[in-house]
């Protein structure tokens, strides 16, 4: 199993603190931000949101140690479905 895109911004966030559309875009092929900020969200990471006039939207993590939790769950699922599927 890849990693998921989901996971690439949420480690981006825990390693910088912040990430706007462009940054997603470009580096990760993620052109739909606002979609996983939203699933990161509903997972119960506390993101803030920043809007500046002219600029993309800055999303901010609010809760690091949560935010390093979820990204280990999602370690550890990658690893045992590629346990499962590699027998």
């Amino acid at each position: 199993m890849k990693i998921r895109k989901i996971e690439l911004v949420l480690t981006h966030l825990i390693k910088n603190r912040a990430i706007d559309q462009r940054i997603s875009g470009i580096e990760y092929g993620c052109w739909r931000l606002s979609s996983i900020i939203f699933d990161l969200r509903r997972s119960g990471l506390k993101i803030e949101t920043k809007k500046t006039k002219g600029d993309p939207c800055s999303y901010y993590l609010k809760s690091h140690k949560a935010a390093t939790d979820l990204a280990q769950t999602y370690t550890n699922q990658r690893i045992e479905y590629n346990k499962r599927n590699h027998r």
